[in-house]
């Protein structure tokens, strides 16, 4: 953090790595823990390849 401030790059830490056996969590500043579900399909696939796509029928 300290480089990036003397580089004027404003910076803020939002989490930590830590053993995979903790699983992946989001914890609030109130301290409730909310466990993270990865999605089966990850959803930016479907969007980006019909945005393709669309680009694709455009410049026909």
């Amino acid at each position: 953090m300290r480089r990036l401030r003397e580089k004027n790059i404003d910076a803020s830490i939002i989490g930590e790595v830590t053993n995979v056996r903790e699983g992946v969590k989001i914890v609030y500043s109130n301290g409730v823990e909310e466990q993270l579900r990865y999605p089966k399909i990850d959803p930016f696939w479907p969007a980006f390849f019909k945005t393709v796509e669309k680009i694709k029928e455009s410049k026909k």
